[in-house]
């Protein structure tokens, strides 16, 4: 007897399970649970002979296919044995599954097709997959489809390996006592070793071969640039300086040393370079006048000299002593431009100062947008020119354009806050058309359109309802 028969018989006899016929268990799945059935042995011929006994007992109105597997027929063989031994001469493809191409063909005959399969060890993970497949369709559409399969131990480890592709969908048998045995069962399970190569395990090998010889060619370079470094380092400058010629003459195109070659006199040594970098104390550099310090003032005329404004000065000291540094300038015009330079860029500055912070309030200091102006009108178009979202970006907008009027509401849009540019009102939208003709490039650029005014009225209250219910914040009319 096996030792997978011995196995299960002595769970059988332990749990008190009266021993069946194969055959007679296969009839009873096969006709009730209609699950494709996987009959195994350690000796592939007793798990034949209950498919032989199988196929005896079936009637002549059942259409059967019998398969012997080997290792020379591939899955699309297998496809073609069984659909010729079942429906003859009828056109399939062969490289669609066995499930698709029988179900179609059943579809039409309508009649009863029992499949077995022996040999199976030799069944692909793929043909195992469309057989209970096809099993499994033809349980739930009702048609009369058996799956037999005769192997041994090894198609029992694959199933054991994939259960989760044939859970509720294959029934295992023990050829010797018929009993049944789970897909998960213990005799099933393949003991992986240790020295058993894998595809992880090839992987793994090959990223860690690859990785120690990245390591020794990095180290292998650091190495020999830190040689070359320190051996440059241990060369004496005397024999640079010696050497310097006849090295750049060695290393050199063969024009360029025929050069060297007519020019070598004229190779500075290191001692002359040294010298001519802190020749700052010789006596020729120490007649020379030094260098004047740039005070402040300076700087700021030769930046602010071309936009410079007189303003007028706060205190009264200071309007003395510009009164007379101007009564002074009249009299010598050198020692005006030379006063002009002195007082203009600190009126100009602060100027500046307060053009920017003017600016800065603008910017930064929320604006009231006032909607009176829409919603005292009820008929009449705008030009809509651009949308901001932020303050700063709409400042700097406006102030591109000084010679244009700009009207501005707010809005919700998608959830956020947006200020919306228009140009004044007009009575008719073919003044509108007429005056987006005249509009700059690039706000032609923006695509300006022509809204109604009572669409931005409707806007309007949009925005001061959900400004009022959720924020309690009323826009000032």
């Amino acid at each position: 007897m096996s030792a997978l028969a011995q196995n299960i018989n002595n769970q059988v006899s332990s749990e008190s399970v009266t021993a069946i016929s194969a055959t007679a268990r296969v009839d009873y799945i096969l006709r009730f649970s209609k699950q494709a059935v996987l009959v195994v042995d350690d000796d592939i011929s007793i798990s034949s002979d209950v498919g032989r006994q199988f196929l005896s007992n079936l009637t002549s109105e059942q259409n059967a296919a019998y398969v012997t597997m080997s290792s020379k027929l591939n899955d699309v063989q297998v496809r073609c044995r069984l659909i010729e031994q079942l429906f003859g001469n009828i056109l399939f493809d062969p490289e669609q599954s066995i499930a698709v191409s029988i179900i179609n063909i059943v579809k039409q005959q309508q009649q009863p097709v029992t499949i077995v399969i022996d040999n199976g060890d030799y069944l692909s993970l793929q043909i195992l997959h469309e057989l209970t497949q096809l099993a499994e369709i033809a349980k739930k559409a009702n048609y009369q489809i058996s799956v037999l399969l005769l192997a041994t131990r090894k198609l029992a480890q694959l199933v054991y390996q994939n259960q989760v592709l044939f859970e509720k969908k294959l029934t295992i048998l023990s050829a010797e006592n018929g009993q049944l045995v789970p897909l998960n069962a213990k005799e099933f399970k393949v003991d992986s070793s240790l020295f058993s190569i894998t595809p992880f395990k090839k992987w793994f090998a090959f990223f860690t071969v690859l990785s120690v010889l990245s390591a020794a060619v990095i180290y292998y370079l650091y190495q020999q640039d830190s040689l070359s470094f320190s051996q440059l380092n241990s060369v004496p400058i005397e024999a640079i300086d010696t050497n310097s010629a006849s090295l750049a003459k060695a290393t050199a195109p063969k024009f360029v040393s025929e050069v060297l070659e007519t020019n070598i006199e004229h190779f500075a040594s290191s001692k002359d370079v040294l010298l001519a970098l802190t020749a700052l104390g010789t006596e020729q550099n120490t007649k020379e006048k030094a260098p004047v310090k740039a005070q402040p003032i300076d700087i700021l005329g030769a930046l602010q000299l071309d936009t410079a404004v007189e303003l007028p000065v706060n205190t009264g000291e200071s309007q003395r002593d510009t009164v007379s540094e101007k009564t002074h300038t009249t009299n010598t015009p050198t020692a005006q431009h030379t006063d002009e330079l002195k007082v203009t860029p600190i009126l100009q500055l602060s100027k500046n100062e307060a053009v920017s912070q003017a600016l800065a309030d603008k910017i930064t200091k929320p604006q009231v947008i006032k909607a009176s102006k829409f919603l005292d009108r009820t008929q009449g178009f705008v030009i809509q020119i651009a949308a901001f979202s932020q303050q700063q970006v709409l400042a700097e907008f406006i102030a591109e354009y000084p010679s244009l009027s700009f009207e501005q509401y707010q809005k919700n849009v998608n959830g956020s806050v947006m200020t919306i540019v228009t140009t004044g009102i007009f009575d008719t939208q073919a003044v509108a058309e007429q005056v987006i003709v005249t509009l700059p490039n690039t706000i032609k650029q923006r695509s300006p359109m022509i809204k109604d005014i009572s669409v931005i009225n409707q806007e309007i209250n949009e925005f001061k309802l959900s400004q009022s219910k959720g924020n309690n914040v009323t826009i000032a009319n």
